[in-house]
């Protein structure tokens, strides 16, 4: 009985989620996940800034979009899937807007502060390097593929040789998400998630990232129902933050990467079953009329739900996907 609630997830009355607007839902979401980054004063919440309003004008306004994707060349670890997936949308506008915003503010800084501050940006790359490979930041600190390695007790080789199967994946997987018809939230979640995978050196504050995908599943799950396994692993994944540092420092087991490969697998299914156009009934728990949110085009972030007349809903700030 417990496993068959967890499997469907009969433990969250979705149908409730509906009154409340998912703006508030998608705030929730990263709050366990801010409260690593707050921890350490990181950039993470701009990181997710630029990619998320990114994401979410990209349909509508996509030179703007690239623009504000170009400038995570501040943190270019993050940007690694971001041609991958313009490429396979074929969104030739963004690409180039990122590129443009890249070159621009690269200028920039070269005209402001001078050769100097590009001399010393490429001089810490060679100690990033040497942070990861030897471990002067803790690796219970990071959550990518290497670290991970690292900390089980891999070669330095053997670890460099598992991030690149991790981020071909991931790269490969959002090659093909973002060239198919998933919906838009799941392409979105699909690439924060993957971002993360594709990254040797992401420490946990920059898991920000994730509350992007957690939003965009959710949000796709309230509208379509939710799969089997999704709620609770969803609930899962939120929490789990949380215990990343403390659990890979006492016993080195690599939670936080298990997490961002668990919301991965969840990006990509869902796609994947999008993409098929034929939901699968017996796949949907919770699929009446409930469990389902709002009107077209569907919205990432924010939502007016639906009210009896007698109890007009009022009006949040939404962001729309097309």
């Amino acid at each position: 009985m417990l496993r068959e609630r967890i499997r469907t997830g009969d433990w969250v009355d979705s149908s409730r989620l509906r009154v409340y607007p998912l703006i508030y839902l998608g705030v929730s979401l990263v709050i366990m996940v801010a409260a690593v980054a707050l921890g350490h004063g990181q950039s993470a919440f701009l990181s997710a800034a630029l990619l998320g309003w990114g994401l979410i004008l990209l349909p509508r306004r996509p030179w703007l979009a690239g623009a504000l994707m170009g400038v995570l060349l501040y943190k270019p670890q993050l940007g690694l899937l971001l041609p991958v997936a313009l490429l396979a949308a074929g969104n030739r506008r963004a690409l180039i807007g990122s590129g443009l915003s890249a070159v621009v503010l690269s200028a920039l800084s070269y005209a402001l502060f001078g050769a100097e501050v590009w001399a010393a940006f490429f001089a810490k790359s060679e100690y990033s390097r040497l942070v990861l490979e030897q471990g002067l930041v803790p690796w219970h600190k990071m959550i990518s593929g290497f670290a991970a390695a690292r900390m089980l007790g891999a070669s330095v080789g053997l670890a460099w040789a598992l991030q690149a199967l991790v981020s071909l994946t991931a790269a490969a997987a959002v090659w093909q998400v973002w060239r198919g018809p998933a919906p838009q939230p799941a392409k979105a979640a699909a690439l924060a998630a993957g971002t993360l995978l594709a990254a040797p050196l992401a420490l946990d504050y920059d898991a920000t990232l994730l509350g992007l995908a957690l939003a965009a599943l959710a949000a796709e799950g309230l509208r379509r129902g939710f799969l089997d396994w999704e709620i609770s692993t969803l609930a899962a994944v939120w929490m789990m933050p949380l215990f990343w540092r403390p659990l890979a420092q006492t016993t080195d087991i690599p939670l936080g990467v298990v997490t961002v490969m668990l919301l991965f697998w969840l990006a990509v299914r869902r796609a994947w079953i999008a993409g098929r156009q034929t939901w699968p009934p017996g796949a949907v728990s919770g699929s009446n009329e409930h469990n389902q949110v709002g009107r077209e085009p569907w919205l990432l972030l924010g939502s007016r739900p639906s009210r009896p007349a007698r109890a007009p809903a009022p009006r949040f700030p939404t962001c729309r996907w097309p």
